[in-house]
């Protein structure tokens, strides 16, 4: 399992990010080399590079764009899109020679979150200040000219296993918006908790888990109504969520209580949680494999 405890980001995006993201590239290096893990350094406008065999750092790390938040891999791993908050552009590394590639691409203001879809051809990035979702054409790393308008600060966006939606937590109106990505444009908006701020999908693409930092629980929505079916209350100020590969588990960070809580998928019942470090903001499911 591969997971991170922040104590939280400082300035602005103090309640929007951890002021730390973490994405494997897999299959991104030669047969025989292995994978890396990419780490935004918000302060310090660079990526670090963890080999994830010995677990240690390549000495010297990729300088990106200004406050660095979110990091996001296509599925071929080949390129890494990092998206820079000060600086309001998305940094595409090229994970065979961890380089940044020239020109940086503009996007809204203050992108705080990217997802890539399944297929690899288009990266979702989120514009909190702006209230949009720039789209990116991984084939030729263009934006599309007209951005998407969602709802004010969207805050994390995920993409559907079957590529065909996405969701936006949108942390000010209290909603999440649905986006077709066929076409690109909302086809829903559902009424959630207050400040939604992560959002996770079951494997099988049948569920939505929101968590709402100010309500302190997690919003479940239904992604074939894309309507709230359950309403689970966790610990306070929850703000990322994962479910496990199986979809048989949902982890939530708690940053105002330091705990983990752990939902039951089947039945979106909390039955345990984990009393961690302080301010946990980020976490990710993992899978040792079977020998």
């Amino acid at each position: 399992m591969l997971s991170i405890n922040t104590t939280g980001a400082t300035g602005r995006l103090k309640v929007l990010c951890a002021g730390l993201g973490i994405a494997l590239a897999l299959g991104a290096q030669p047969a025989k080399a292995v994978p890396f893990a990419y780490v935004t350094n918000h302060n310090a406008d660079s990526v670090s590079v963890i080999d994830t065999a010995t677990n240690t750092v390549r000495p010297t790390p990729i300088m990106v764009g200004t406050e660095p938040v979110a990091v996001a891999i296509i599925p071929d791993g080949l390129e890494a899109y990092v998206t820079n908050s000060g600086s309001n552009t998305v940094s595409v590394i090229h994970t065979v020679t961890n380089s940044v590639r020239p020109n940086p691409i503009l996007v809204g203001k203050l992108p705080v979150a990217v997802a890539v879809t399944p297929d690899g051809r288009s990266a979702y990035v989120a514009n909190f200040s702006f209230g949009t979702i720039s789209v990116i054409h991984t084939a030729t790393n263009t934006v599309s000219p007209t951005p998407i308008p969602v709802c004010n600060g969207p805050a994390w966006i995920v993409v559907t296993p079957d590529g065909w939606k996405a969701y936006v937590a949108n942390f000010s109106p209290d909603d999440v918006s649905v986006i077709d990505t066929a076409t690109n444009t909302v086809t829903a908006t559902v009424a959630a908790g207050t400040n939604p701020r992560g959002v996770a999908i079951t494997p099988d693409g049948r569920k939505a888990y929101v968590t709402n930092y100010r309500s302190a629980n997690v919003s479940v929505i239904d992604t074939t109504t894309d309507t709230v079916t359950d309403t689970v209350t966790v610990g306070s100020a929850p703000v990322a969520v994962a479910v496990t590969q199986e979809g048989r588990k949902a982890y939530v960070t708690n940053s105002g209580s330091n705990s983990v809580s752990v939902i039951d998928a089947a039945t979106n019942a909390v039955t345990d949680s984990v009393t961690v470090g302080a301010a946990p903001y980020s976490v990710a499911i993992g899978q040792l494999p079977l020998w």
